[in-house]
């Protein structure tokens, strides 16, 4: 129960998605239930084992239960949203529940705005309303949490309410994470708080989403230095440290540092070798050198790889019972691996890996299959890959004549989750087979950000015995599901859909892989991308679905696996939205996700 409480904690501080009533029920428990457990000592202590999702249960049991319930709901990191794509609207709501409980079970606020674009006024509440606006949700909801998602090209009057929340509450927070921060100026300018106050002087636990390209590493540094000196009781940067910004963090503040990028080179390589002496108890890593023709090629002479060498001991040794993810690309994870000595990753669990199939192709060998991954990683149960175009005309300076020499292969036998990003990595279904080698054991699939639905049919027989997979499509029209699905042809389907023939006698025998041969599989979800009104129009108006999913999968491919649970996660633009998929309410649970955002308590 532990692991699936601090799951829905971290779940609901993320998304601040709560699903519950605000007014409770009456409830007659009757007899000697209802003395002991309205006892306050016994009640409020069976409540603390309980996790959040089980709390918003017990709070509409009775009135009771309600104070407890939400009492402990609010010690722990519950947010209430106000999400991005209208967020005056959504303030608007959040309001009006306020405004009607006295017993919220909020503790802090999750607050997005748009990046960029225009702005919708239609949409937005008067300024003179602010006030009213700010004191409601202060006067109901004691922030001691705050996650914020703003842009300095965004402006609304919802970034003047973030800013009044900020200034009124910067004191007593004890969290603040930051998303997606794009800013050209000080974090507090545009907060309109003065920078040489002491500002956060409570704040334990600080985050700021990791931005992915590069270029932005100098503003990312400016907006952390400005951070850190605001937070002098820092427990917990939850933030990706770069060696550039060491030299911002003072000595008694190397304790917080838990994520690092380890990025080489000899600018820096001093200070990451006096940060990894100190011991840093990191929870994950990221690996790499620079990939770049101009790098300077000192950098991979002998003395400087030993220095590299010994800092990853260093690291690994002080996380060794903290360390639980790993990050690299595919010529790193190679260089790492086969030039340090008994580097060892003993409690990692996951690994993320930029993988560059043009790599195998001109070394003429699957690579991975090299590692020794029981030696490195005995306890690696999670694998996320990722694409990755990586230069392949400097591989010389990662893969050696030894290591191509080896004629030894290798798998890893422990982890048992598999995820493929991007739809350009396994294009080619050959790829399939290779991660099948390299990972026999795999029992949940998932595949993001794919183009390529029919990779699915060759999915169907690469792992026999999976028991879950997730599907979260990078286009939000897919044309050939129910072939897919029930194994047959395009032309076989629409020929079925067209005759007017009783689908739930139709015995259809696959001609190719099907769903049915996963005959182990427990669940199935598929994620549609979002999609326009005039997209959902263009279908609308040639008379077709969003997704040709119909009841010939639910009849001929679901319910031939009695084991099985489908999900599919949509967004509905209206009522008439053209992803509604009706004819598969008997067999699929439809999340919807524009309602689950809704902010209500």
């Amino acid at each position: 129960m532990a692991d699936e409480k601090n799951t829905l904690e971290v779940t609901h501080m993320q998304t601040g998605v709560i699903q519950s009533y605000l007014e409770p029920e009456n409830t007659d428990l009757g007899g000697f239930s209802e003395e002991t457990l309205l006892n306050p000592l016994i009640l409020k202590k069976i409540l603390l084992y309980l996790p959040i999702s089980d709390l918003f249960i017990t709070s509409v049991v009775c009135r009771h239960w309600n104070i407890f319930s939400r009492e402990i709901l609010r010690e722990r990191k519950v947010l209430a949203r106000i999400e991005s794509e209208h967020p005056c609207t959504s303030l608007r709501e959040l309001i009006a529940l306020l405004a009607h409980s006295e017993n919220v079970p909020f503790s802090g606020l999750s607050i997005e705005t748009p990046w960029w674009g225009p702005h919708h006024s239609q949409f937005c509440f008067d300024e003179d309303i602010l006030p009213h606006y700010v004191a409601e949700t202060l006067s109901k909801i004691n922030v001691k949490y705050l996650s914020i998602s703003i842009s300095q090209y965004f402006k609304c009057v919802s970034v003047d309410f973030i800013c009044k929340i900020v200034q009124a509450c910067s004191r007593q927070l004890e969290e603040l994470h930051l998303h997606f921060v794009t800013f050209d100026h000080k974090f507090s300018e545009i907060l309109r708080i003065e920078p040489r106050i002491l500002w956060l002087p409570n704040v334990k636990i600080l985050g700021l989403t990791t931005f992915k390209d590069q270029e932005t590493e100098n503003l990312r540094r400016n907006t952390v230095t400005e951070l850190i000196k605001a937070t002098p009781k820092i427990q917990e940067f939850d933030i990706l440290i770069y060696p550039s910004f060491l030299e911002f963090i003072p000595g008694t503040a190397i304790p917080a540092v838990k994520h690092f990028c380890f990025r080489p080179n000899l600018a820096t390589l001093g200070s990451v070798l006096e940060f990894a002496q100190r011991g840093p108890i990191l929870k994950s890593l990221k690996f790499g050198t620079v990939l770049d023709e101009e790098l300077n090629d000192e950098i991979y002479s002998p003395p400087r790889m030993e220095q590299i060498g010994q800092i990853l001991r260093l690291l690994l040794k002080s996380g060794r019972d903290s360390l639980n993810m790993f990050a690299t690309d595919h010529l790193n994870l190679i260089l790492m691996t086969s030039s340090f000595r008994n580097l060892r990753f003993s409690n990692v669990e996951k690994l993320i890996l930029r993988y560059g199939r043009f790599i195998d192709n001109i070394e003429g060998y699957p690579t991975l299959l090299k590692l020794d991954w029981a030696m490195h990683f005995p306890n690696l149960k999670e694998v996320c890959i990722t694409d990755s175009k990586l230069d392949c005309r400097c591989r010389s300076r990662y893969i050696k004549d030894h290591f191509r020499q080896f004629p030894g292969q290798y798998s890893c036998v422990t982890v048992t989750k598999l995820t493929l990003v991007s739809s350009e990595l396994i294009r080619d279904a050959r790829q399939l087979p290779m991660f099948r080698d390299l990972f026999p054991n795999v029992k949940i699939f998932s595949f993001q950000e794919s183009f390529y639905i029919n990779l699915l049919m060759s999915l169907w027989t690469t792992w026999p015995d999976l028991e879950e997979i997730v599907v979260q499509l990078g286009e939000p029209y897919v044309r050939n599901f129910d072939s897919i699905i029930v194994g047959i042809s395009e032309e076989e389907v629409k020929h079925l859909l067209e005759q007017d023939l009783d689908l739930e006698l139709l015995q259809v025998v696959p001609t190719r892989p099907s769903l049915q041969n996963l005959t182990k599989l427990k669940k199935l979800t598929v994620i549609l991308s979002p999609h326009s009104k005039s997209k959902c129009n263009q279908l609308r108006s040639k008379n077709r679905s969003g997704i040709s999913l119909t009841r010939l999968s639910g009849l001929c491919g679901f319910s031939r696996l009695p084991e099985l649970q489908v999900e599919i996660h949509r967004d509905l633009c209206s009522e008439n939205c053209q992803f509604e998929i009706r004819d598969l309410e008997q067999f699929v649970n439809f999340q919807n996700r524009r309602e689950s955002c809704r902010p209500v308590a």
